[in-house]
């Protein structure tokens, strides 16, 4: 996957570049019902949940927010608090731009590197079966 911008995915790519940020932050105190539930949002709502993803980076922070809100039922609550760009003036704009970048890059990076090594364990997989 190559990294652009945000609206230059397409919203399949969208919905997995959200995904992999769900699935590398996954721990063992969310339960499955949770994870397939905040899937389920991701498909539903990828730009709200992009926007608590950016906001859970400026944090320094990855998911919790966005499990807490699902755990919770009040997703619509932190889709409604979280910044949205057209709302910021033009400095604040350019810093969440920033942010924006660095999420994008960090995630495209980690799938395209995930997506990498699977392939080399296909190929290893094929090479041993042949001998």
């Amino acid at each position: 996957m190559k990294e652009k911008s945000w609206n230059s995915y397409t919203t399949p790519e969208q919905q997995q570049i959200l995904n992999h940020w769900l699935d590398i932050n996954i721990t063992n105190e969310i339960s499955e019902i949770e994870i397939k539930e905040c899937k389920k949002i991701i498909e539903e709502k990828p730009n709200d949940v992009y926007r608590v993803a950016i906001a859970s980076h400026i944090c320094g922070e990855t998911i919790e927010s966005f499990v807490e809100a699902v755990r919770n039922k009040n997703i619509d609550e932190l889709f409604f608090v979280t910044v949205k760009k057209d709302e910021l003036d033009e400095i604040a704009t350019e810093r969440y731009m920033s942010f924006e970048q660095s999420f994008i890059n960090m995630i495209v990076e980690n799938y395209n590197e995930k997506e990498k090594n699977k392939t080399k364990f296909k190929t290893l997989a094929l090479t041993i079966d042949k001998c």
